[in-house]
């Protein structure tokens, strides 16, 4: 079996799927993207050798906590619920 590692910019994925897969209107915060339900649909589509994606780096930024408490915490708690599989690991920019 091949291993890989997938490294995704969350805001670009983010950006990318709300405006090809919602209707017209929906608010960007509820067209969120599970990093690790995203690797699982990438290696589920390949067609040859099986695939284990081993680690899955996503790259994102944080909101400051101080100028906007309420999406920090937002994605805090996406940061937290995304660290329950073990193959994720999150880079908020400084």
């Amino acid at each position: 079996m091949l291993s890989a590692q997938m490294f995704v910019d969350y805001q670009n994925l983010h950006l990318s799927a709300h405006g090809t897969f919602t209707p017209y209107g929906t608010p960007v915060h509820e067209a969120l993207i599970h990093p690790g339900r995203f690797a699982d649909q990438v290696i589920a589509g390949w067609k040859d050798d099986p695939v284990s994606i081993k680690q899955i780096h996503v790259f994102r930024g944080l909101p400051n906590s101080r100028r906007e408490p309420d999406a920090n915490s937002r994605v805090n708690r996406q940061h937290n619920q995304w660290k329950r599989d073990p193959r994720v690991i999150i880079q908020t920019g400084s």
